[in-house]
């Protein structure tokens, strides 16, 4: 089974959604590392696992309880106890931010070659949402005209080009960690009306091309 990634707009809901996935699942497996951005339904869940750990006899083959219970909550190898991994997105779930780490690609990258057969580092950067876009898209260009140019994988380029190889290298250990808010609107409570409009611009040239969505929100509280 792979990650399930969901949510409810109320702690109880959310609870109720965590029992119910349990109960669903057959076959006798336990559903494991549990997590929220919500410090009052992540004690309740680790209370409910801790005690189905306990009086549990499904343990891993070597561990203890603590170890096991550690597992369940997806705090074990983690690095930090608050961070896990969200469809292949880094998921800070105390702060409830997307993080990105840039800084192993830039420490692997730091002493290639500048050849195409180097540029597999971009792979290595996983951002299916398009938010660092920035930070690759020079990357990107600077492949494609490698490509037009006929180079072979393992020929070193000079001049302009490898200096475009220096400055991205550059930018690249000077980024370093980047973490935005996985959610763009919260509910608030108060009186009067809210209006939400997404506004959305692209625009492109003949290197690359790019679209942006802002969410916009009128708290005029005479709105109608």
């Amino acid at each position: 089974m792979d990650d399930l990634v969901t949510g409810e707009s109320t702690i109880d809901k959310a609870y109720d959604l965590y029992e119910r996935a349990k109960v669903m699942l057959e076959g006798g497996f336990r559903l494991r590392k549990w997590k929220t951005n919500d410090k009052k339904l992540k004690q309740r869940i680790e209370k409910c696992e801790q005690t189905l750990t306990s009086d549990s006899q499904d343990k891993v083959s070597g561990h203890d309880d603590t170890t096991f219970a550690k597992v369940t909550l997806g705090e074990e190898g983690q690095g930090e106890e608050s961070s896990a991994k969200v469809l292949g997105l880094l998921w800070d779930s105390d702060l409830d931010k997307l993080k990105f780490d840039l800084e192993p690609v830039s420490i692997k990258t730091q002493d290639l070659m500048p050849t195409q057969r180097n540029l597999k580092v971009l792979p290595g950067i996983f951002d299916p949402l398009g938010i660092i876009g920035l930070v690759v898209v020079s990357m990107k260009m600077l492949f494609q005209e490698l490509f037009t140019l006929g180079l072979g994988w393992d020929d070193k380029f000079k001049g302009e080009l490898e200096d475009k190889w220096k400055v991205w290298m550059k930018d690249l250990q000077k980024t370093g960690n980047i973490s935005i808010d996985r959610c763009v609107k919260r509910t608030q409570g108060g009186r009067g009306k809210e209006k939400h409009f997404l506004h959305g611009c692209g625009d492109a040239s003949k290197k690359g091309y790019c679209a942006v969505v802002y969410l916009v929100t009128n708290t005029n509280r005479n709105y109608r």
